[in-house]
């Protein structure tokens, strides 16, 4: 991975709602990227029937989408979800782990565009399809922590 697509992959990695999630990143490239979710218990949101809360999804797809339209620009850019769109497409298995995809198919200096989808089985079989909107703002970089 080139240096500045492994700084954008541990920076979100180290995220702190990804690591509570355990959101990992198995594939970052320049304007393409892959990520997998663990299955957990906290996950459920119907408990009668073991489905997993489309939250999770939803997180997974934003966050992926995100880190790849930041590597789209050479050297990485800081970017703001401009606009996201999620469809659930099937309930989630909570004993699965959901595995993302997700991929630049247009960019111009200001904002990318980037389409994800989910899966749990197969990647054929989508749970769930993001299309999403990015605006850049400068090399990427997280803001400081503010003091205590």
């Amino acid at each position: 991975m080139q240096d500045y697509l492994t700084e954008i992959a541990t920076i979100i990695v180290d995220l702190p709602h990804c690591k509570r999630l355990g959101l990992k990143i198995t594939r970052l490239g320049q304007g393409s990227g892959a990520m997998e979710l663990p299955p957990q218990a906290d996950f459920i949101g119907n408990t009668k029937r073991q489905f997993m809360h489309s939250a999770i999804a939803t997180t997974l797809l934003d966050t992926l989408c995100g880190g790849v339209a930041s590597s789209v620009y050479d050297g990485g850019r800081t970017v703001a979800t401009l606009d996201l769109r999620i469809d659930h497409l099937t309930p989630l298995d909570g004993s699965k782990p959901l595995f993302a995809e997700a991929e630049c198919f247009h960019r111009n200096e200001d904002v990318a565009y980037i389409q994800g989808w989910a899966w749990q089985d197969t990647p054929d079989k989508p749970v769930a399809k993001a299309t999403g909107t990015f605006m850049t703002n400068g090399k990427f970089q997280l803001q400081p922590k503010a003091p205590s």
